[in-house]
């Protein structure tokens, strides 16, 4: 009787905690379901983060498009407004020039017309000489020869004078038209750069309009952070867990980071040591280790050890035979693998062609010192034409133009 009446207590509470389980299982369905959708939202409100992110990065980059051009344009109107000031110098000189010859004119023709009177004179007197004698005409008529020899370089020079004024006059009219020509592409250049003002103006109005979004989506985002937060928290013994696993994988790339390092500086002066004279690879021809063949400032350290990478440990020889000599030396040992520059394969001269760089800025290969100049090729394949920014905003600007 004990038995079943236990039999039926135990039949009722598995029953009742069946039931117990059924409706968290239920429970926790909609909970996962909840959890899901939430997710879905996050996703759809990250995307749309992002793509605003994206946009804005836009209107920066034409924001910096438009700010060079408008300083473009503003070159161009000071170019023109000192060409015409230029062009009004030249104008003052020629009118200066003109005023100068148009005051010698009278004086000129006042010469002329003296000179005239007294050939009138000259005249008068020869008509009465040849009246009152016609002996001493032969002397007369030369006297005259005399007298017009006299005159004819007057009349020349007053000739050269009045084509000098008709070549200054053209000059000047020459200036003037030209004046007028730059004037006219100042007018032009004033009404373009206002119109470029126009366009800037319009664009700030969109950029504060995107920037009044983004902080929209910031608000929205900090609330789905919130709940992000309170789902995270249903979820922190499966985070624990995954963190002990993460833990645990660094762990183990840490060892073999350590290991696959320590071998690599082992093959490395396994080779240098048997480069040394009287030694197996003594003749072979190794200059050395690429990081040690050459020397950079302490502050570009990071940026020399970034772009070379593990070329860094690259062993330096001078010939291709030289490096299959080494090759065969780590086989024949079983001492490991190890990466190999033959300067005889690298192009001649690749590093000595000017590169032009925006704002003049230095290449990394240019701040290296070798100490021996026949490793620069290699220097160079392991840097290339790597640019140095002094900041990110700079090599983004770089990066873009």
């Amino acid at each position: 009787t004990n038995l079943a009446q236990t039999k039926e207590n135990v039949t009722l509470t598995l029953d009742q905690e069946r039931k117990a389980i059924a409706l968290c299982s239920k429970r926790l369905e909609e909970i996962e379901g909840a959890i899901s959708e939430q997710r879905k939202s996050h996703e759809t409100t990250f995307n749309e983060l992002k793509r605003a992110k994206e946009e804005f990065s836009a209107f920066e980059r034409k924001d910096i498009k438009m700010r060079e051009e408008i300083k473009h344009e503003r070159a161009q109107a000071k170019k023109l407004m000192d060409r015409i000031n230029v062009e009004e110098k030249k104008c003052t000189a020629a009118a200066t020039k003109r005023e100068t010859a148009l005051s010698r004119i009278p004086e000129l023709e006042q010469r002329i017309a003296e000179l005239s009177n007294r050939k009138l004179e000259e005249d008068a007197n020869l008509e009465k000489i040849e009246e009152e004698t016609l002996k001493a005409t032969h002397l007369i008529r030369r006297q005259l020869e005399v007298k017009t020899q006299e005159l004819a370089p007057l009349k020349q020079e007053r000739a050269i004078k009045q084509a000098a004024l008709d070549t200054v006059e053209t000059e000047l009219g020459i200036l003037v038209d030209s004046t007028n020509r730059a004037k006219e592409r100042l007018r032009t250049s004033k009404d373009e750069l206002a119109s470029i003002d126009s366009v800037k103006a319009a664009k700030m109005k969109q950029l504060a309009d995107t920037e009044l979004q983004k902080n929209n989506v910031k608000l929205k985002l900090v609330g789905l952070e919130k709940e992000d937060s309170d789902l995270k928290t249903g979820e922190e013994a499966l985070e624990r867990r995954h963190n002990d696993l993460v833990n645990q994988i660094e762990d183990i790339r840490s060892v073999l980071r350590t290991s696959e390092g320590n071998c690599r500086s082992k093959v490395v002066q396994s080779i240098l040591n048997a480069t040394k004279k009287g030694c197996e690879l003594g003749d072979v021809g190794v200059l050395g280790r690429l990081g040690d063949l050459a020397t950079v400032p302490e502050k570009y350290d990071i940026a020399v050890s970034t772009a070379c990478g593990a070329m860094l440990d690259n062993i330096v020889v001078q010939t291709t035979a030289g490096a299959q000599r080494c090759l065969e030396f780590l086989r024949k040992y079983n001492l490991g693998r190890a990466s190999f520059i033959p300067l005889d394969k690298q192009k001649k001269g690749a590093h000595d062609h000017p590169v032009e760089t925006p704002e003049n800025a230095p290449r990394l290969f240019d701040l290296i010192v070798p100490s021996n100049f026949a490793v620069t090729p290699a220097l160079f394949l392991a840097v290339g034409n790597t640019l140095v920014a002094p900041d990110m905003d700079t090599a983004s600007r770089w990066a873009y133009e």
